[in-house]
């Protein structure tokens, strides 16, 4: 990593790390608090997967803040803060709710999911951290399309933004000289 892609990642974990934080400060450290906690970390990770897929394969030039391995180094940041307040969640309430909420398949999709954000980490341009985005961009659309059929307002949107970063993803498959801005430039 550059010098300005080690700022930008120590930026974006510090600003992260102090969400946390301030939302602790202001929900307080018991359960509704965690709860939180663990709602605006899944976010802030839907936005840094999101990030991640757009700019995967992409020969733009981009500010050291969305270059893949920022982005994919910054989504492990903010997963790993999610899964340690969903552990301290099980340790408050002695894993009533999740044991209700999970399955053999969640768990395992779950796990992979988080083997792969950890790979990605480690070799942000490996074709693995590729086919891992995806398998995490469709836990993520999974994990929201379920909650978006109870509550389409909340949910339908990170969805339907799952969706459009799906779609822009697939344009950077077409051959460079057949996207639009190549053509402009003729």
């Amino acid at each position: 990593m550059t010098r300005q892609e080690t700022t930008a990642l120590e930026t974006l974990a510090g600003c992260l790390t102090l969400a946390v934080v301030l939302l602790l400060a202001l929900h307080g450290t018991h359960e509704e608090g965690v709860r939180e906690v663990i709602r605006w970390t899944a976010r802030s990770s839907l936005l840094f997967l999101g990030a991640a897929l757009v700019t995967e394969g992409r020969t733009w030039r981009l500010s050291p803040w969305w270059r893949r391995a920022v982005l994919l180094r910054a989504l492990a940041v903010s997963h790993t803060l999610h899964a340690l307040a969903i552990a301290t969640l099980a340790v408050q309430i002695d894993g009533r709710n999740l044991l209700e909420r999970s399955s053999v398949l969640n768990v395992f999709g779950g796990a992979l999911a988080y083997g792969f954000i950890y790979w990605g980490a480690l070799k942000p341009d490996s074709r693995v951290t590729s086919a891992g985005l995806v398998w995490i961009w469709g836990v993520f659309l999974f994990s929201y399309g379920v909650r978006a059929l109870r509550m389409p307002l909340p949910y339908g949107f990170a969805v339907g933004l799952l969706f459009v970063v799906l779609a822009v993803r697939m344009t950077a498959a077409v051959p460079v000289w057949r996207r639009a801005e190549a053509m402009i430039r003729e």
